[in-house]
């Protein structure tokens, strides 16, 4: 199992060059429990489909209480790498189940009113362009 933030947890900055976890972030609400069934783990989504289309991972999401709330096929829809507060970087996983954001995987724990500058993108343009997931921002100069 895995311990992530909910698709909604963060909030991009107000000069768009970082995330925050939300102003009003409460562990209680804004966390999710990903259980992935596929050793494997995540894959990654592309436009041909998945890595591997024959057998695509399965995951189930648990609110911290427990309760199903998403289960489907699951994939990686962008990667991107943060600064964290010791300058050490951080992966950052955006999850989907059948194209819903469910989860936000990060390498390390968040912590609430930090701001997460980001530093690269695995596709940029499809940060920017989602509609599914908040706005995207530009990587840190």
């Amino acid at each position: 199992m895995t311990l992530a933030y909910c698709a909604r947890a963060l909030s991009p900055e107000a000069e768009r060059i970082g995330y925050a976890l939300r102003p009003d972030y409460d562990p209680g609400l804004h966390r999710v429990d990903i259980e992935c069934c596929q050793a494997m783990g995540w894959s990654t989504h592309s436009d041909a489909g998945w890595n591997d289309p024959a057998d695509p991972p399965i995951a189930h999401v648990r609110n911290m209480y427990g309760v199903p709330i998403h289960a489907g096929h699951a994939y990686v829809a962008d990667r991107f790498n943060v600064t964290g507060p010791d300058s050490a970087m951080i992966r950052i996983d955006l999850l989907e189940i059948d194209h819903d954001p469910v989860g936000i995987v990060s390498g390390a724990p968040l912590e609430p009113g930090f701001v997460y500058r980001v530093a690269n993108c695995a596709n940029p343009y499809r940060t920017q362009k989602s509609q599914r997931w908040q706005p995207a921002l530009v990587p840190a100069q």
